[in-house]
């Protein structure tokens, strides 16, 4: 995707105006496993994934979502030193996720979109908390899985998923994660291996969430995005080109927080719009 974005941007940039090979840099150049390269299009079916204590497409049993928070640490090794070395210098080291009624909180430390988002889809306030700034900046949202179906079109990868479950368990956070050999999950690259340890107990609400203002492009973390419907991915394992990039949980919580959690905090003035 970083190779086709540079040759030729307007493919890989086609919600942008901006079609520049420097935008591809910092949109795709950590390829797939940093941000899931959302917009991309290739040729598979679509699957959509359920809403809110709805019943999940083609199948007829409700899933029961809840409510918590998750903590995920990241890291990258294998044999292609230029890969790890983009991982380390672009992308998160902990993503601090909650989860509540019609609330999204996503914490990242690190890398390019350090900072927090903060989502309300009953009011619509969403913002990116600028640690630098000091100020809220009012950002979209968009929810992939409520796209409708000519938008889903244009990335129809987003919505695969296929996964071989073992009999192998990891302990992770206190709970039995089962191993799950996964032969395709949204926006995978050719050639591109993932092992998930899935929590099958326990479900958060589906936050496949974009986040883009004029300064920022934000997604959730792959072990949200990666397609899974039912389940917590508490270990996640993609091998892409040989550059092996690993989202490990070390907090699990299934205790709704507090509404307060995703308010602005006093320390934020919410920035002014021109």
């Amino acid at each position: 995707m970083l190779i086709v974005g540079l040759i030729v941007p307007k493919w890989v940039l086609f919600w942008s105006n901006n079609k520049t090979r420097k935008k591809v840099l910092v949109y795709y150049g950590l390829a797939t496993i940093v941000s899931f390269v959302l917009f991309a299009a290739t040729s598979e079916k679509t699957q959509s994934a359920a809403n809110l204590s709805e019943e999940a497409a083609g199948d007829e049993t409700e899933i029961k979502y809840n409510y918590g928070s998750i903590t995920y640490v990241t890291e990258a090794s294998g044999s292609n030193e230029e890969g790890v070395k983009l991982f380390k210098a672009f992308a998160a080291t902990e993503y601090v996720l909650k989860f509540a009624e019609n609330l999204y909180y996503q914490e990242e430390y690190s890398g390019l979109n350090e900072g927090i988002v903060l989502m309300n889809e009953a009011t619509k306030a969403n913002y990116y908390l600028n640690r630098e700034t000091g100020l809220a900046e009012k950002i979209g949202v968009q929810n992939v899985d409520k796209w409708d179906e000519a938008t889903k079109q244009f990335a129809p990868q987003f919505y695969k998923y296929e996964a071989e479950a073992t009999d192998e368990y990891l302990e992770i956070c206190g709970h039995k994660a089962r191993k799950y050999i996964v032969e395709e999950f949204a926006a995978k690259q050719k050639g591109a291996t993932a092992v998930a340890w899935i929590l099958d107990e326990y479900t958060f609400p589906p936050s496949r969430l974009v986040f883009e203002n004029d300064a920022k492009r934000i997604t959730a973390p792959v072990p949200v995005f990666f397609g899974n419907k039912k389940g917590i991915v508490l270990k996640l394992e993609i091998n892409e080109n040989n550059t092996i990039v690993t989202f490990t949980a070390t907090k699990l919580s299934l205790v709704a927080p507090n509404y307060a959690e995703f308010e602005i905090p006093d320390n934020f003035s919410v920035k002014e719009e021109k």
